[in-house]
């Protein structure tokens, strides 16, 4: 399907279906924000679905974390749409799936990608009524030295293994450090979470940055390493969209997080059954198309 028709004035919030991995899909008019790309094409497909033809600008992404889940998209976006600024951490790994994305930032930085440090920035207003706002307990300016072209290969991964030496000496991974989003439509509040697992829920709650939601992203495809019950019930999300492969080898979601939800009354939606799932709002109210 192919949109041939003027976007209509509400916020329209796609959780797309691309398998085992994270892409969202936020417009308003003709403002894009991409929160990560999943693993392979399926995120420039859901673009192409929802966007005008001719519009090829998104003018905001973010990538919650380096797994290829995440990430691996990408490289096929930018082949097609230019993308004006993009959130991300700074932790890098030792994977090829890694070096390639970072390598895709470089060629895009040249023609003008910037790189935002969401805790020099952590709210964009990017149209009328759309905030989007990044839950940071980090505290410090973020390191890009990742994404400098001057950076020799070996310099490159001696940050990267100083990076995960500190990940396993502060007893963190790269998921408790997902960038987490607070996506505010006029009043409609939606938390997206990225793989965000318990450790880096706890930390939220103790920073005082956890608040009553509308629709939470499920951290990490409902594994049982993420959606604390004290992370629910400050929370009390409606309605929870789980963003998740079909037949998955990791048995995503879990019975446990499954079960929590349902426990706290929320309306459960997930991407391996009802394919992409799109909610759109006014900044009152807000409806599943």
């Amino acid at each position: 399907m192919i949109v041939l028709d003027w976007p209509d004035e509400y916020t329209h919030i796609i959780f797309c279906d691309v398998g085992q991995g994270d892409s969202i899909l936020i417009y308003q008019g003709f403002n894009q924000i991409l929160i990560d790309a999943g693993a392979n094409s399926a995120s420039r497909e859901c673009l192409d679905k929802y966007l005008p033809f001719w519009d090829k600008k998104v003018e905001l992404a973010v990538t919650t974390h380096a797994d290829k889940d995440h990430i691996g998209g990408f490289e096929s976006v930018f082949k097609e749409f230019y993308i004006e600024k993009m959130i991300m951490g700074e932790y890098g790994k030792e994977t090829g799936v890694f070096n390639t994305f970072r390598e895709a930032i470089l060629r895009e930085k040249k023609d003008g990608l910037e790189l935002v440090d969401p805790y020099l920035f952590p709210t964009i207003e990017l149209a009328e009524k759309i905030k989007l706002i990044t839950l940071s307990t980090w505290g410090r300016e973020a390191d890009f030295s990742l994404f400098d072209p001057e950076k020799t290969e070996t310099e490159l991964w001696d940050i990267i293994k100083t990076q995960t030496q500190f990940l396993k000496e502060s007893k963190q991974t790269h998921n408790s450090l997902s960038v987490v989003n607070l996506l505010e439509v006029g009043n409609v509040k939606i938390l997206l979470t990225g793989d965000l697992d318990l450790e880096g829920e706890q930390a939220l709650l103790e920073a005082g940055l956890i608040t009553k939601v509308d629709i939470l992203k499920v951290g990490h495809h409902g594994s049982k390493t993420s959606t604390s019950s004290q992370f629910l019930k400050a929370l009390s999300p409606e309605i929870s969209i789980i963003s998740v492969g079909k037949k998955n080898s990791y048995n995503h979601p879990s019975l446990e997080t499954l079960q929590s939800l349902r426990d706290f009354g929320s309306e459960i939606w997930r991407t391996d059954e009802a394919g992409d799932v799109e909610i759109v709002s006014d900044g009152e109210r807000y409806w599943l198309e």
